[in-house]
């Protein structure tokens, strides 16, 4: 929406400017080009300040935010979508209706690129997945404060008894109704040749605690986003490869679980290619 709302106010500043200062010539043709483009150029730079802005008085209080904030969430939707169109990214999505639509759900994605979290909340906008992250996305101005306030949680990947304090954590929100949690098994962005890293099962530990579905998904070539801007177009592929309910995982250990979940997104992921 806030991408859309640039374009129109641009294009309605660049007719009224042009109209007023008689530049609907074929002399000066070009000047209303120029406006628009220079009018667009503004409108995106003040809605990032905006946000800027927005967040700026948010104070953290420790790792995790006591209540997730519906407002924020609002906001940082709204801005990956408009972030996700300035990126020129172009999303490919199969099998959203196998999402849960009544209940929390952990959603466990292959991991990729920075960008993979950024595409599945632009492209969720309403199901409010919070993401277990490295720590150090958390010392990121603006950033840090709107995953503060949508229970993000910082994972110290070296500290067990923090990561089992995130794990307590992200099911306390999912327990509460507050938000589904998002989690990437393979423990860092797969850089590799590789089409998917063995998984870490303690993630999963949040879906047993809960009972709540897991969401298996998988995204391709978001590690391509940076390398295309801004001359090319990046087609972003996601797919829902499957929804496990507590019925079906129960009977599985987690790590035997952890197993069954990396080959089902690995044969998926090869079949995208």
């Amino acid at each position: 929406m806030l991408y859309y709302l640039c374009l129109i106010l641009s294009l309605i500043s660049t007719i009224l400017i042009s109209y007023f200062n008689n530049f609907f010539t074929w002399q000066l043709c070009y000047l209303p080009i120029l406006i628009f483009i220079g009018l667009c150029l503004g409108f995106f730079a003040l809605t990032f300040i905006i946000l800027f802005l927005i967040a700026l008085p948010i104070k953290k209080k420790g790792d995790f935010c006591p209540k997730h904030s519906k407002f924020f969430r609002v906001i940082m939707d709204e801005g990956l979508i408009f972030l996700m169109k300035m990126a020129r990214v172009k999303l490919h999505f199969e099998n959203k209706d196998l999402i849960p639509t009544n209940q929390r759900f952990l959603i466990v994605s292959n991991h990729r690129s920075k960008f993979d979290p950024m595409v599945v909340n632009a492209y969720l906008k309403g199901y409010e997945i919070s993401w277990i992250t490295k720590r150090s996305l958390f010392k990121m101005p603006l950033v840090s404060n709107y995953m503060y306030k949508t229970c993000f949680m910082p994972l110290d990947r070296e500290d067990l008894r923090q990561g089992l304090r995130v794990i307590n954590q992200a099911s306390k929100y999912i327990e509460d109704d507050q938000c589904s949690i998002g989690v990437y098994p393979e423990g860092t962005r797969n850089t590799t040749n590789q089409t998917i890293l063995p998984f870490k099962a303690g993630a999963l530990k949040v879906a047993y605690n809960t009972k709540a579905p897991i969401v298996v998904i998988i995204c391709k070539s978001t590690e391509k986003v940076a390398k295309n801007w801004p001359l090319k177009r990046t087609h972003v592929y996601m797919k829902v490869c499957k929804t496990f309910y507590y019925e079906e995982y129960s009977k599985y250990h987690s790590s035997d679980l952890s197993i069954i979940l990396n080959s089902i997104m690995k044969d998926n992921l090869e079949k995208m290619k």
